[in-house]
């Protein structure tokens, strides 16, 4: 099993999780790494030279060059059949994962797409116009809410079947109940921005770990 790290000098690495080796080092971006996303036998890198790239698992490979955006890919999500990129160009570009071809672009946002987060049926999309937008996959991915409870760009989003969870400049934090439409539950201030967030658990309760600029880590318990 390996984990994937992106640096401002364009490459991307591969460490192996059991001794944390570096069994790879996948060349070929011109500019910074923003994001990264992994599944099945490939690994995708967005990039802010405008774009991403997959390659292969094992042998590192660069398979196929993804270049329909028109400036930095800030975000990747994979769910289902589908690659889902988000990009400095205000729009979200949809790949086929087998053939590699962009067959949707999504637009909406009135600045850059930052973050992405899925469901099984919904995808969640924020932006520095600091806006959160809900597209039905089922429905030719519609459009079919948006939000703007945030002060700032929002830079930070997770989802599970249930909740989401929305971070951004502002220092705020929002719950939101998912589906068609997006219900806040909650706000939270914090004392920064986040840099990083995850939301795990199972059940009726979800677990989220927050990271800060600051250097921080917490660890916080919701009951849904």
């Amino acid at each position: 099993m390996c984990r994937f790290s992106g640096s401002e000098d364009g490459d991307v690495r591969a460490w192996r999780v059991d001794g944390w080796e570096c069994v790879g080092r996948l060349d070929g971006h011109s500019q910074r790494v923003c994001a990264l996303e992994a599944a099945g036998g490939w690994v995708a890198s967005g990039s802010a030279d405008e774009s991403i790239r997959v390659w292969s698992a094992g042998d590192w490979r660069c398979v196929h060059a993804l270049c329909e955006h028109d400036d930095a890919v800030m975000a990747l999500q994979h769910v289902g059949s589908f690659l889902v990129s988000g990009s400095c160009d205000q729009t979200i570009g949809v790949w086929e994962t087998e053939s590699w071809r962009c067959v949707r672009r999504l637009r909406g946002h009135s600045g850059s797409v930052l973050a992405l987060a899925a469901t099984s049926r919904y995808l969640f999309s924020s932006s520095q116009d600091r806006s959160i937008r809900v597209w039905d996959m089922t429905q030719n991915w519609a459009c079919t809410d948006c939000k703007e409870e945030h002060d700032d760009a929002v830079t930070i989003l997770a989802a599970s079947e249930d909740v989401a969870i929305s971070s951004g400049d502002d220092g705020g934090m929002c719950l939101w109940e998912t589906g068609r439409r997006l219900l806040r539950t909650s706000r939270r201030q914090l004392d920064g921005p986040l840099a990083a967030l995850c939301l795990g658990g199972q059940d009726t309760t979800a677990l989220v770990a927050m990271g800060s600029f600051a250097g921080r880590v917490a660890v916080s318990r919701l009951v849904l």
